[in-house]
């Protein structure tokens, strides 16, 4: 990613820092979540990988 100067953190994105809570409860929302490798129940869940990635 960094060879194409592709953005590697959310924050890069202009996510702002309270922002990765709305996309936690928004992923919940998303028909492809479903088809997700790892089962995710919950919000938090979600919240705690979008906090590695910010």
């Amino acid at each position: 990613m960094r060879e194409v100067n592709h953005p590697l953190h959310l924050k890069d994105l202009g996510v702002p820092e309270d922002g990765p809570v709305e996309c936690a409860i928004h992923a919940m929302g998303d028909a492809v979540s479903l088809y997700n490798a790892r089962p995710i129940s919950t919000p938090e869940e979600i919240l705690e990988l979008f906090k590695q990635v910010y």
